[in-house]
C-alpha cells in the first residue's frame, strides 16, 4: 500500500520507533521545541505528578479550558509532540492498526451502521476531524494497535466494510488514504486526561455526541465523589448549608451540570432507578443498537427528563402489584419510547412521542381505570352468566348422579328411570314427576345442547314436556354413539394443539381488582397496564406444554411494547391488522402469544429460547390464518 507523502506539519508512520525515553524526558524535549519555536509556556509546568492517574483536570489545568486546553495536553503529553501523523489502516502483518480505547464509551451500533453505509456510498469522510489516538502499552515507547480515542465508530465501520467487501472501489480508496492528520498521545498518559479528551470530543460532536447514557454514568461518577468528598470531611446532611454545598461541588466536578443541578438530579435518579431493577443493561443494549444518534436533534437532557418522568409513573403504577421481573419489562419497553431510535432487521420502529414536553401527559393512558371498560363489562357479564346457569344446573340435579359424557353413569341413571317411570305407569306410590324430572335432567349433564333444555325446565306449565324432550334426547344419543378410533382421536389432538385458541375460560377467574403483594387485603381497580399483564399470564396457563420464564419474558417484552404502542399511538399493527380497540387488540395477543409457543413446540422436543423472539416478531404481519394452518 502507498504510503501518504510528507508535509511540512503531518509525517506517515511506517513503523514502530525504536527509540523510548521517560515520559519526564519526552516532557522536556516539548517544552524546548516549544522555547525555541517562542511558543507560549504550558499552563501548567510539568513536573512528573502530572503523569499520575487519579488527578482532577480542573486543577492541573486550571487557566485553560476548551481548545486552549487539548493544546496544552497533546504538548505534555502527545508523542510525537506537535506533529499531525498520517496512519495506515493495516500493520505490516496485516493486522489492524487500530483499536477502541477501553476509556472509550461502547460502541453505538446504529451508528457505525450508518457510517459504514456511507463508506460504500461515497468513501469514509477523514478530514472532517483530527483522530485522537494514543499508544498501547508495551516493550517499546510506540507500540500497536494505536488506542483509538476519537473517530472510533469511523474505525468500526471501516473494518466492518472491509470485512464485507474488500474489493468495493469506495473501500479501496479509503483504504489508500488511510488515516490522515492523527495526534498520538504518550502510552503513559494518565486516565483522567483520557477520559476528558474523550469527553471533550462527545461533548462537540454534532452526530454521535453526548448521549443518555453518557449522562447517566456521569451523573453516577460525580456522586460517588461527593460520597467521598462526604466521608473524608464529615459532612452529614445535618449540615445547614448541605444543599448548597452539595449543589456547588456538582456545578465544579463535571461540566455537563454546570448550568443545571436538575440535569444532575433526573438523571441520578433515572440511573438508581434503571439499576435497582436491573434493568440498566437490557437498555443500554437495545439503545446502543437501534438509538438514532446521528439524525435527530433531540439533546440528551429531554431524553433524560422524558425517560424519569416516564419512570416515576410506571413504578409508581406497578410496585407492590407485580412481580419485579414484570416491572422490569414494562421499565425497559417504556423507555424505548422516550428515545428517538431506528427500526433495523426484524425490530420495528418505536414510535417518540414524548420528545416534547407537551405531550406527556398521554404516558398516563396506561394508568387509566379499567372499571368501566368494555372488556371488563364483557367478562363480568360472562361470569355472572355462567354462575347463574351452575347454580340451575345445581338446582335441577340435586339428589341425582351427574354422567361423565362417556355413556357409563349416564347408562345406570336411564335404567333406574326406566323402573320409576314403569312404576310410575303401573299406578305405584313411590314415584313423583319431579323426581323423574330430576333424573333426566342429570341424565343430560354434558350434553351439546343442556343449555336449551335447562332454559324449557324454567318454565314450570312445561316441566312433562321437557321431561319427554329430555328422554328422546338420551335415547338417541346412545343409539347414535359410535367408539372413535386411534387415528381420528390422534388427529383431532394435534388440530386442537395447533389451534392458537384459548381452552381455559378467562371470565372463570377474572377479578376487577388487583391485590397489593404484601397486604393482600388492600387492593384497587385494574388499570390498562394491569389488565394486559394479568391477560398475558392467563395466556401462558393456555398452554399446553409449560415454557420457562425466560421464554416467556422475551414473549412478554414484545407483547407490552404493541400494548403501549397502542395506548399512546392510538392504532398498532399485529398480525397484518391495525388494531384501534383495547378489546380486540387484547384478545389478538392472547392468541398470537399461545399460537408462538405452540408453533415454537410442535415437532420439537427441545427448543432454543432465544429463538422465541424472533417467531414473534414474525408474527407481527402475518395473516392470522396463516398462524392456523402452521
Amino acid at each position: 500500500m502507498p504510503a501518504p507523502s510528507k508535509s511540512a506539519a503531518s509525517r506517515t508512520l511506517k513503523g514502530v520507533p525504536s527509540d523510548a525515553s521517560s515520559p519526564s524526558a519526552a516532557a522536556a524535549r516539548g517544552q524546548k521545541r516549544q522555547k525555541r519555536a517562542g511558543a507560549n509556556p504550558p499552563v501548567t509546568q510539568d513536573p512528573a505528578h502530572v503523569w499520575e492517574n487519579d488527578l482532577n483536570i480542573e486543577e492541573v489545568f486550571a487557566d485553560a479550558t476548551g481548545a486552549a486546553r487539548i493544546e496544552k495536553i497533546f504538548q505534555i503529553f502527545g508523542d510525537p509532540k506537535d506533529e499531525y501523523v498520517d496512519v495506515p489502516w493495516f500493520q505490516q502483518d496485516s493486522r489492524p492498526t487500530l483499536i477502541s480505547d477501553q476509556l472509550n464509551r461502547p460502541l453505538q451500533q446504529s451508528t457505525v451502521r450508518d457510517y459504514e453505509r456511507r463508506i460504500f456510498e461515497s468513501g469514509l469522510a477523514v478530514d472532517c476531524r483530527l483522530p485522537w489516538l494514543r499508544w498501547s502499552n508495551g516493550p517499546r515507547q510506540q507500540n500497536y494497535p494505536l488506542l483509538a480515542l476519537s473517530f472510533n465508530h469511523r474505525r468500526e465501520a471501516f473494518y466492518n466494510a472491509f470485512e464485507k467487501d474488500p474489493n468495493h472501489p469506495m473501500v479501496q480508496q479509503s483504504l489508500k488514504q488511510g488515516l490522515r492528520r492523527c495526534r498520538i498521545l504518550h502510552k503513559a498518559t494518565p486516565n483522567y486526561i483520557v477520559n476528558w479528551l474523550c469527553s471533550e470530543h462527545n461533548k462537540h460532536h454534532s452526530g454521535s455526541g453526548e448521549t443518555a447514557l453518557g449522562v447517566m454514568a456521569e451523573a453516577m461518577k460525580v456522586e460517588a465523589a461527593w460520597k467521598r468528598k462526604c466521608a473524608a470531611d464529615a459532612i452529614t446532611t445535618h449540615h445547614e448549608n448541605y444543599q448548597k454545598m452539595y449543589d456547588a461541588f456538582v456545578r465544579r466536578e463535571s461540566e455537563l451540570f454546570a448550568d443545571s443541578v436538575q440535569y444532575f438530579s433526573e438523571a441520578k435518579a433515572l440511573a438508581r432507578t434503571l439499576e435497582s431493577y436491573d434493568a440498566q443493561a437490557a437498555f443500554q443494549e437495545w439503545y446502543l443498537a437501534h438509538g438514532d444518534f446521528l439524525k435527530s436533534s433531540t439533546t440528551p437532557f429531554v431524553c433524560i427528563s422524558a425517560m424519569n418522568q416516564m419512570a416515576v409513573l410506571i413504578v409508581k403504577c406497578m410496585r407492590n402489584f407485580h412481580s419485579k421481573s414484570d416491572l422490569k419489562v414494562v421499565l425497559i419497553e417504556a423507555l424505548k419510547f422516550c428515545v428517538p431510535s431506528i427500526g433495523t432487521g426484524a425490530h420495528r420502529q418505536i414510535p417518540s412521542p414524548f420528545l416534547a414536553p407537551a405531550a406527556r401527559a398521554a404516558m398516563a393512558n396506561v394508568t387509566i381505570p379499567m372499571g368501566e371498560s368494555v372488556t371488563f363489562k364483557r367478562l363480568l357479564k360472562k361470569k355472572e352468566q355462567k354462575a347463574e346457569d351452575e347454580a340451575i344446573k345445581r338446582k335441577l340435579t340435586t339428589g341425582a348422579s351427574i354422567g361423565n359424557g362417556d355413556g357409563e353413569e349416564f347408562e345406570e341413571n336411564t335404567a333406574e328411570q326406566k323402573g320409576e317411570e314403569q312404576s310410575q305407569d303401573d299406578g305405584g306410590e313411590g314415584s313423583s314427576d319431579d323426581h323423574g324430572v330430576h333424573g333426566a335432567a342429570a341424565s343430560m349433564c354434558g350434553k351439546p345442547n343442556v343449555d336449551a333444555a335447562i332454559n324449557a325446565l324454567k318454565a314450570d306449565k312445561e316441566k312433562e314436556r321437557s321431561r319427554k324432550v329430555l328422554k328422546q334426547i338420551t335415547k338417541d344419543k346412545n343409539k347414535n354413539k359410535k367408539p372413535k378410533s386411534a387415528a381420528a382421536v390422534a388427529k383431532e389432538r394435534a388440530q386442537q394443539e395447533a389451534k392458537p385458541t384459548l381452552e381455559l375460560d378467562e371470565c372463570d377467574d377474572f377479578k376487577p381488582t388487583i391485590s397489593n403483594r404484601s397486604s393482600p387485603q388492600d387492593s384497587r381497580v385494574k388499570t390498562a397496564l394491569d389488565d394486559f399483564l394479568c391477560s398475558i399470564r392467563f395466556a401462558r396457563m393456555n398452554l399446553a406444554v409449560k415454557i420457562s420464564d425466560d421464554e416467556a419474558s422475551r414473549s412478554k417484552h414484545f407483547l407490552v411494547s404493541l400494548f403501549l404502542e397502542l395506548a399512546w399511538t392510538s392504532s398498532v399493527a399485529v398480525n397484518g391488522k391495525i388494531f384501534k380497540t383495547y378489546s380486540s387488540f387484547r384478545d389478538e395477543c392472547q392468541k398470537v402469544f399461545v399460537a408462538a409457543h405452540q408453533r415454537i413446540q410442535i415437532g420439537k422436543e427441545s427448543f432454543d429460547p432465544l429463538h422465541l423472539a424472533k417467531n414473534l416478531m414474525s408474527m407481527v404481519n402475518t395473516p392470522a390464518s396463516h398462524l392456523q394452518r402452521v
